[in-house]
């Protein structure tokens, strides 16, 4: 099975929390976000996390500062 790397194309549902659960953002109402990994249109942690994900897998993952908005 493939795995997500640099160049592809990837639609991704994701729901963006707190660290005390509040949801700032999602896409679970709407379409999912297509983006061309290795773009740069994406927060470097949220890219680094979809790297080596195959179709349908499903991730909880957390982005440090560093590697969000700062």
């Amino acid at each position: 099975m493939k795995k997500v790397e640099n160049g592809m194309f990837v639609s991704v549902y994701y729901k963006g929390t707190l660290k005390n659960g509040e949801t700032f953002d999602s896409s679970h109402e709407n379409n999912p976000l297509e983006v061309e990994i290795g773009s740069g249109a994406l927060i470097k942690g949220f890219e680094n996390a979809l790297m080596g994900m195959s179709l349908n897998e499903k991730k909880a993952f957390s982005i440090e500062a560093e590697e969000a908005y700062g």
